[in-house]
């Protein structure tokens, strides 16, 4: 298999009366000096854009955006799945910290512009957890069942076939 290989050809115009290496020279420093340029300008319009990221953010950022930020502690590592998840479905917008308590907690910072979708992610995030809790697990039910099943016996297969032409 052959790799694809990208190539950009460059056109390059000079008007010299004698050329030389120097002039050649002189014009790639300049054209790399232009594309240097381009691409600060490119650099300070997407810092200038006044972009506000969302989601899941460091908690540095999450502070510089100003408003108040309220937290609360986690015990395991799948709960903050389900709370990511709920927190991207309303808007909210979170950072996780990892304790290096033994065992570990994890602590999560949220604010949102609105109460309303706040309330809402952690009513249905605290409904989650509650049926969660409540649900028994798989194994424990189809080990209730298992003596009832294993009874009866399935039917013998006869797994000797013979072939006729």
């Amino acid at each position: 298999m052959q790799e694809e290989v990208e190539q950009k050809t460059v056109t390059l115009i000079i008007n010299s009366t004698k050329f030389s290496g120097r002039v050649l020279k002189s014009a790639v420093e300049k054209y790399m000096q232009h594309r240097r340029n381009k691409h600060n300008e490119h650099k300070a319009e997407k810092a200038k854009s006044d972009v506000v990221s969302h989601g899941k953010m460091s908690v540095k950022e999450l502070n510089a955006q100003g408003q108040g930020m309220t937290s609360f502690e986690m015990e395991k590592d799948d709960g903050i799945r389900q709370f990511e998840r709920i927190a991207r479905k309303y808007g909210v917008d979170y950072a996780v910290r990892k304790t290096k308590d033994t065992p570990p907690k994890y602590i999560v910072f949220f604010k949102s512009k609105d109460q309303d979708s706040m309330e809402s992610a952690f009513r249905e995030f605290t409904a989650k957890k509650v049926r969660q809790k409540g649900r028994v697990p798989f194994r424990k039910q189809l080990a209730k069942v298992m003596p009832f099943i294993g009874s009866r016996k399935a039917p013998e297969k006869n797994k000797n076939q013979e072939r006729s032409r």
